[in-house]
């Protein structure tokens, strides 16, 4: 026989009654729903953290979520930056180029629409942030792998 529990008005179970028993991971589960919707009030709360394996089982919770939040914006896919699809476009066209001469042709590309600015240690484009020199090897090696991929 299941028991029907009656809801709040904000949505979520009440208190179960004194006869009745929630187990800890019950326990946890309300109180996590209770703290991440805003809902519930400061008392039953309370009612509820009465012992510490709840409140590690809560820990548990909120740590599955920031992993799982985590997860999902490190696999989402970003915008490319201009200096990237410049030297992927360049590098379509000279397969062999090496990051020095790579580095030249980015230079004869200052002030022709995606950089604006060279200095010794960075291209910078417009809207976006600066490139620097010293990582324009690793872009490279991305870009063809990126290439070869395609």
């Amino acid at each position: 026989m299941t028991s029907s529990r009656p809801k709040t008005k904000t949505g979520i179970a009440s208190l179960p009654a004194a006869d009745q028993e929630l187990t800890p991971k019950r326990k946890a589960k309300l109180i996590f729903s209770m703290v991440t919707k805003e809902r519930g009030t400061t008392k039953e709360l309370r009612e509820l953290v009465n012992h510490k394996t709840i409140l590690e089982l809560i820990l548990h919770c909120v740590d599955m979520t920031k992993s799982a939040r985590a997860r999902v914006a490190a696999s989402a896919k970003r915008k490319q930056h201009p200096i990237d699809a410049l030297i992927e476009e360049i590098v379509r066209d000279q397969p062999k180029i090496s990051a020095k001469r790579l580095a030249r042709e980015l230079d004869k590309q200052v002030g022709r629409g995606v950089i604006y600015n060279a200095t010794d240690t960075a291209w910078e484009p417009e809207d976006v942030r600066s490139i620097s020199r010293s990582g324009l090897k690793d872009r490279l090696t991305r870009v063809r792998g990126k290439i070869r991929k395609s």
